[in-house]
């Protein structure tokens, strides 16, 4: 009777040894499998010219009265803006550079000039010019495998540069004795906005009447 009890209690203790021994390989088994493969970071897409917006403008020219109807006067000036990138970055700037077709970091200065409409009697004008700037979107990606999945994450920056200028002129009537022309309650009735591109053609692209 002990003979048997021992060999049952042998048994037991040989089938429970067993089983802790198995179960940490089990465990390990069913734990996710990691590879960590990467790709790395290049630029997908590039949108030109996605977005165009104008730069600050500054006064380039003050007019005097016109003598005769039929005058006009002349607005001239330059506009300067520093190209450079915003948003996320995660390809080298000379990546970019090569994708959008400039450097970054370079001042570009677009000069125009553009006349006014034929002026009355005592009517003057005033002109401003500001730099058009132009964003290229870039999309960059990379591929990633991780845990026996395959995703892919992305990244938007935005390179920018001066493409052309913007010039405004207001129109002032000069109904003014001359030495009151240039008081602050002295405002413009018409507005005119031109856009100068690289190649120095003009066009209208707003009248606004105050």
């Amino acid at each position: 009777m002990r003979r048997t009890m021992k060999k049952i209690i042998a048994t037991v203790l040989t089938a429970a040894m067993a089983m802790s021994v198995g179960m940490p390989a089990f465990a390990e088994s069913i734990q996710p499998q990691t590879d960590g493969y990467y790709t790395d970071w290049g630029v997908k897409s590039v949108k030109h010219n996605a977005t165009q917006v104008v730069g600050s403008y500054k006064l380039c020219y003050e007019g005097n009265p016109a003598k005769r109807a039929g005058e006009y006067s002349t607005v001239g000036g330059s506009a300067s803006y520093t190209s450079s990138i915003s948003g996320t970055v995660k390809v080298p700037v000379k990546v970019i550079e090569a994708n959008v077709g400039f450097e970054i970091g370079v001042s570009v200065t677009t000069s125009a000039s553009q006349n006014s409409a034929p002026l009355e009697v005592g009517e003057y004008v005033k002109g401003y010019i500001a730099p058009l700037i132009s964003y290229d979107e870039v999309i960059q990606h990379r591929y990633y495998r991780i845990d026996g999945y395959s995703t892919e994450e992305t990244a938007t920056c935005r390179a920018c540069k001066n493409i052309a200028a913007k010039i405004r002129i207001d129109y002032y009537k000069g109904n003014l004795p001359d030495n009151l022309l240039n008081v602050e309650d002295d405002a413009p009735y018409k507005s005119e906005t031109y856009l100068i591109d690289s190649t120095g053609k003009s066009t209208l692209v707003n009248t606004e009447y105050m």
